[in-house]
């Protein structure tokens, strides 16, 4: 009778993480709107700060300058060129 009881809480706990995590992961959405995720490549640098929404990156404050001249400064050095078209 114990190791039953002890048995169906295991299973229950058990349940309950797996619909946790399956929970979270229906409902992150994150990155639904984004086609590049910065933090899935290499070659695209992300600004300290910057924080993904649903289908941009945010952060408190007006920092534009700063990211603008982070890239400026961080892009060409992992490859990337400006196009003048």
């Amino acid at each position: 009778m114990k190791n039953k009881k002890w048995l169906f809480s295991l299973i229950v706990l058990f349940f309950m993480i797996l619909s946790g995590y399956f929970y979270q992961k229906v409902t992150d959405r994150t990155y639904e709107g984004m086609t590049v995720i910065p933090e899935e490549h290499d070659d695209i640098p992300l600004y300290d700060g910057l924080e993904p929404t649903m289908s941009d990156y945010k952060m408190k404050g007006n920092h534009w300058v700063h990211i603008y001249d982070f890239y400026l400064d961080e892009l060409p050095k992992l490859g990337w060129e400006i196009s003048e078209s």
